[in-house]
């Protein structure tokens, strides 16, 4: 394993100051992984989350874990690449249950609620931080009568 050979903590330290180098040993630990890969998501990035096109292959090979500060979500780019991670990593759960994170389009159920008699669109609303899940409520239109 892994640091149980080293006992000087200064040894898994390395310091880079160029961008270039910083993004070629960031690319080459990426693709040394065995297992799992942890990381910070936070600017100024070795790679832009949405420029690392490699990175989704390694979220679909083992397993990744990130820690995002939150202007992770202020530059519109950046959540998008963010939320395509995010959609590599729910992929297995999402195939095991018989679906795919694509089936899921905003399209399919306002196609089902055009034909759907009696039933009515009461809320739709993206669930922060990315808005890769929403909250929506639909409704009896009877009930809404009634009421």
């Amino acid at each position: 394993m892994a640091g149980r050979e080293h006992t000087d903590p200064l040894e898994y330290i390395e310091v880079l100051r160029d961008p270039g180098a910083i993004t070629a040993r960031f690319d080459e630990l990426q693709s040394s992984i065995k297992r799992e890969i942890l990381i910070f998501t936070k600017p100024p990035y070795a790679k832009p989350p949405q420029e690392n096109i490699e990175g989704l292959d390694v979220v679909r090979k083992h397993q990744a874990r990130s820690i995002y500060e939150f202007s992770v979500f202020d530059d519109p780019a950046v959540a998008e690449g963010v939320r395509r991670f995010i959609e590599q990593q729910l992929q297995p759960v999402v195939t095991r249950l018989g679906f795919r994170t694509a089936e899921f389009a905003w399209s399919r159920y306002t196609r089902w609620l055009s034909n759907a008699k009696g039933i009515e669109l009461v809320e739709r609303r993206l669930i922060p931080p990315l808005g890769h899940f929403s909250l929506v409520r639909f409704r009896k239109t009877e009930m809404a009568a009634a009421a």
